[in-house]
């Protein structure tokens, strides 16, 4: 098949970013001929002209992965929908269309080849606001394995604290972001709940390291308070960022635990990862878990410390 992906590849990383990365990997294994239209590539004109002048006509399946209300209603327009997938990783903006829109999307719904949603609770949600389902619908996890054949190349690209910082850590937990972002009044990533995790742990693990892999900064104010917070808490040898585009999934292997407090998520592909390595993950209750997933309740500190103590007291126990 000739298939048209819609949606960003790396860089910046993201969630969407690397498993589409990996998905046109596997398709192009399984012998599809894949092209990519990605807006942060080309640019706000030249990407609105390929969707509403360009040859789409000439691919077999295109399949949408972007959180644009646009983009399936111009497919919509130009006949495309009886070829397209639509892929929704937890696009959740119902709640704020107006009836119109909620109908224009329902009509793309009814006519798209299919429609894939990450977990159950999106299926829920768009029954709550009234959107109806594709008659092909599926639920299918958005993780895909990382290709061993990077390993090497991404730990390379990784500078020399880092290395310092991973082999002297005992134990080593690992947090991620692609940049700081706040939903609703809060640290969406949870970076805040990170460095008060590791002063607590620290009272029990002295050597403890928690390295945060952060894409972009996004909010250079907000990051300049958690540096000095801490620098407060005593903990400036235990905590370091690691910054830029730089997938993380290797590290899984030498880590004790992953934690996730996202305050809103979609599925977590890094938590997936995580457990798919043997690293035991922590993460908030706030959307439907890779299954082996430790959970805690949402912005609950004590619960998150619990959590992860319970969890590097087995490691410990079983490496002992």
């Amino acid at each position: 098949m000739k298939i048209l992906l819609i949606g960003p590849l790396p860089p910046p990383l993201g969630g969407v970013s690397v498993f589409l990365k990996r998905h046109k990997r596997a398709l192009e294994r399984e012998g599809h001929e894949v092209e990519v239209l990605d807006r942060t590539k080309l640019g706000r004109w030249r990407y609105a002209w390929h969707l509403c002048f360009g040859r789409l006509h000439d691919y077999d399946l295109v399949s949408v992965h972007v959180q644009s209300l646009c983009v399936p209603l111009i497919l919509l327009a130009r006949g495309l929908a009886p070829r397209t997938q639509l892929m929704d990783h937890n696009w959740r903006r119902a709640e704020t269309w107006r009836q119109w829109q909620r109908r224009a999307y329902s009509a793309f719904l009814a006519r798209c080849r299919e429609l894939v949603l990450i977990n159950g609770e999106i299926k829920s949600y768009y029954a709550e606001h009234g959107i109806a389902l594709a008659r092909r619908t599926t639920i299918r996890s958005p993780f895909i394995p990382p290709p061993a054949d990077e390993e090497r190349a991404i730990l390379e690209s990784y500078p020399s604290e880092v290395h310092a910082f991973v082999c002297r850590a005992a134990p080593l937990v690992l947090a991620n972001a692609p940049r700081i972002v706040f939903y609703r009044g809060m640290d969406l990533y949870g970076l805040d709940m990170c460095v008060d995790l590791v002063a607590e742990l620290k009272r029990d693990h002295p050597q403890i390291g928690l390295l945060f892999a952060l894409a972009e900064v996004g909010e250079p104010t907000y990051l300049r308070r958690i540096e000095e917070r801490i620098g407060a808490l005593g903990i400036k040898e235990n905590f370091h960022f690691m910054t830029g585009h730089r997938e993380m999934w290797p590290l899984f292997k030498r880590a004790q635990l992953f934690v996730r407090p996202t305050c809103a998520d979609g599925y977590g592909i890094s938590v997936a990862e995580a457990l798919h390595f043997g690293c035991p993950a922590v993460a908030s209750d706030v959307c439907t878990r890779a299954p082996g997933t430790i959970i805690f309740r949402n912005r609950d500190r004590e619960d998150l410390l619990r959590r992860c103590r319970q969890a590097l007291d087995k490691r410990c126990s079983i490496a002992r």
